[in-house]
């Protein structure tokens, strides 16, 4: 009988901590034992801070939530269409 794979959840909400997460989160896809859950938030979502979250696809990761932190009254209304 086949063991579950673990899920490991990686939350990231900005380009300079994604840089810290990098390594460690290749590790994590990179162990049979493990499944990888990636969620963007923050200024990855925010054109302002340059959409960062299509540097975490690019990265060949996949990312299984965008969780918009920022108030609508925040952004400019051209920037809610961004969001999934």
């Amino acid at each position: 009988m086949q063991q579950a794979r673990r899920k490991v959840c990686v939350v990231t909400g900005s380009r300079a901590e994604y840089g810290l997460l990098y390594w460690l989160m290749k590790e994590i896809q990179d162990d049979s034992a493990l499944e990888l859950q990636v969620i963007v938030t923050g200024m990855h979502l925010s054109p302002e801070f340059g959409l960062t979250w299509k540097q975490v696809e690019q990265d060949g990761f996949i990312i299984h939530r965008k969780v918009e932190m920022l108030k609508k009254k925040q952004m400019r209304k051209k920037e809610w269409k961004v969001l999934i």
